[in-house]
This record gives structure tokens, C-alpha cells and sequence, in this order.
């Protein structure tokens, strides 16, 4: 795999840390860089908002994933985020770019019960299948992986509409690595704010009246690990079709 890994821990005086504590998993993983041999095309796993250049990415993504969330494709399925959501879920996020294009962004974070949750995965339609979701969800289970060791569970959600379609796309995407399809739904509901209100044309309704989305979690243990590892390894020597104009 043509992959970089920087960690961010300094010495007292400043200094980058001595050789060996580069492969020390007990330090911060503070980015994860994978890069296709072949386009060029990068994904790079980061802290957003910690300074000027994340900043910057911060933004590219959020451009993307709005752009993404307004087209078609996107506006069922995905629900809004915010800058402060990562910061509250201490966060990381990820940036795929093709030169100077965000292509591909999906943010992750350990929960409550130490548990990874993989969230707001969205590519550009024009460089749909190139596995990019895939490869976004491996690249946070290894950052994850050496910045926080052992995981219990990992899942993310795919929305169910209310004829009972899937988000198939995502569930074949985070298949693909490992991930199943659990049988239960669960529910989400919408009261029409800013994070949820282009969801108001396929909501369903409680008897109480309240509105609500249904979704379906897709699971995966500690052994996805490998997996992964050789998912994106493979990814980073593939011939990956050209962009759709």
C-alpha cells in the first residue's frame, strides 16, 4: 500500500519525536495519507479545524458534501452536519482529492460505548465507481485502528425510503469491506429544522404525528481490520476508471 502516516506528538523542545516513537500506536495518529498510483487521486484522514490547512480542507469538504446533499442522489439519504459536530464528537474527518478537487468526504469518531461510527459518506457522482466510499471507510478503520486500538463494533447507517428501498449504493460500498446488513430498523425522527427538512417529502408518521425516517445499521467486528487493510492496499494500486464528464 503507497500509504503515509505522520504522527503529530512533539519532545519537550519542540522537536519531531526520536525514530522509534513513530511506531508507537499509544501517540495520536494525526493523519493517514493513501494515494492511488495510477490518478493520483488521494485520501487523507485529518483533525479538522485544528489550524489554517485544516481549516481550508474543512471547508472543501463541506462544500462537496452540500453539493452532494442538494443533487438528486444525495437529498434522500444524507442528513446535514455542522463544524461543531466535530468538535463534540471529537472527530476525524476525511478529504478525497483528485488535484485540486475534493472528490470524496466521510467523517468518524469512537462513541460512548467505544464503539466507531463511520458517518456523511459522500463522493462526486462523476467518480462513482471507483470504490471511493469503500476506500474512505477502510482508511478510518486503520487511522482509528492505531489512534485508538481494540474496537468492539463499527458501524455506520443506510437509509430505508418509504417504500423500502435501500441507500444501495452505501450498502454495497461498506459491504464490500466486511460490513452486515442488520434485519432491525430503526427510527430517526424529523422535526423540519436545518439538519433534516429536505427529508420532509419521504418522511413516514408515528400514530403520534410525529415524523420520522427509518434506517438499517451495518455492522462489523474487530476483524474487519484485515480486511480493510487489503481492501485499501488493493485500492492503492488499482486502475481506476476515468472521472464521468
Amino acid at each position: 500500500m503507497n500509504a503515509f502516516i505522520s504522527m503529530n506528538g512533539r519532545n519537550g523542545k519542540g522537536a519531531a519525536p526520536a525514530a522509534p516513537e513513530l511506531y508507537d500506536t499509544t501517540l495520536p495518529l494525526s493523519e493517514l495519507l493513501v494515494t492511488n498510483r495510477h490518478s493520483g487521486i488521494t485520501i487523507r484522514s485529518f483533525r479538522p479545524l485544528v489550524d489554517a490547512d485544516a481549516l481550508r480542507e474543512t471547508a472543501a469538504c463541506d462544500d462537496l458534501f452540500n453539493r452532494v446533499l442538494n443533487s438528486e442522489a444525495g437529498r434522500p439519504y444524507l442528513f446535514v452536519f455542522e463544524p461543531v459536530d466535530f468538535i463534540e464528537r471529537g472527530a476525524h474527518l476525511i478529504s478525497v482529492r483528485d488535484g485540486e478537487r475534493v472528490v470524496g468526504t466521510m467523517h468518524f469518531h469512537r462513541d460512548a460505548m467505544d464503539k466507531l461510527t463511520l458517518r456523511a459518506a459522500a463522493v462526486d457522482s462523476r467518480y462513482s465507481g471507483q470504490k471511493i466510499a469503500g476506500a474512505m471507510g477502510a482508511t478510518a478503520i486503520l487511522h482509528d485502528a492505531v489512534a485508538n486500538g481494540p474496537v468492539e463494533e463499527i458501524y455506520c447507517a443506510v437509509r430505508v425510503l418509504p417504500d423500502g428501498t435501500l441507500n444501495e449504493p452505501s450498502k454495497v460500498s461498506f459491504a464490500r469491506l466486511g460490513f452486515m446488513l442488520e434485519t432491525e430498523i430503526g427510527i430517526t425522527y424529523v422535526d423540519g429544522s436545518f439538519r433534516n427538512r429536505h427529508l420532509l417529502p419521504g418522511v413516514e408518521f408515528a400514530d403520534d404525528g410525529r415524523m420520522f425516517t427509518r434506517y438499517r445499521r451495518m455492522t462489523a467486528g474487530p476483524d474487519i481490520l484485515p480486511r480493510a487493510r487489503a481492501f485499501l492496499s488493493a485500492w492503492s494500486q488499482a486502475i481506476l476508471p476515468f472521472p464521468k464528464s
